[in-house]
């Protein structure tokens, strides 16, 4: 022995500490099995975005289509009505037309009319009733199923 080193420490054997086949196998197959679920989790996620996004892109046109639609259709209704001719202006400033004007009341509903620059009406109803609304299929006069 050498007196500057002193004695020599026996090395540790750890090589029954070094995992067993089954354990390898087992580390392997969880590794795997991790592997999978993270090519599974990227993959279906990736084509549920995908599938998403186009469902989402095929609404939007839809709407687009819809929406480009009734703009052609109010277009087309602004450009009918400059073909008429003005029947009646009113500012509302005074009653010279003769409107309705006043209190009503009636057993369907309690109606305060005014007139003072603007024509409003304000109603509180007693009870249901269906008023008659205007014919959606309006138009200038001279038009199929319109009297001049």
């Amino acid at each position: 022995m050498n007196e500057n080193q002193g004695p020599i420490k026996q090395v540790p054997d750890y090589s029954s500490n070094q995992p067993k086949t089954w354990q390898w196998i087992l580390i392997a197959g969880i590794g795997l099995l991790a592997l999978l679920g993270i090519v599974t989790f990227i993959s279906g996620g990736y084509f549920a975005a995908t599938t998403f996004l186009e469902e989402r892109n095929s609404q939007a046109k839809e709407t687009a289509t819809a929406a480009t639609a009734v703009v052609a259709a109010k277009e087309q209704a602004i450009r009918s009505a400059a073909q008429w001719s003005l029947v009646l202006l009113d500012a509302f400033n005074n009653n010279d037309n003769e409107w309705v004007d006043g209190d009503i009341d009636d057993e369907y509903a309690e109606i305060n009319v005014t007139i003072n620059g603007v024509y409003r009406w304000v109603a509180e109803a007693k009870q249901g009733f269906e008023a008659g609304g205007v014919d959606a299929d309006v138009g200038p006069p001279g038009r199929a199923g319109h009297e001049e």
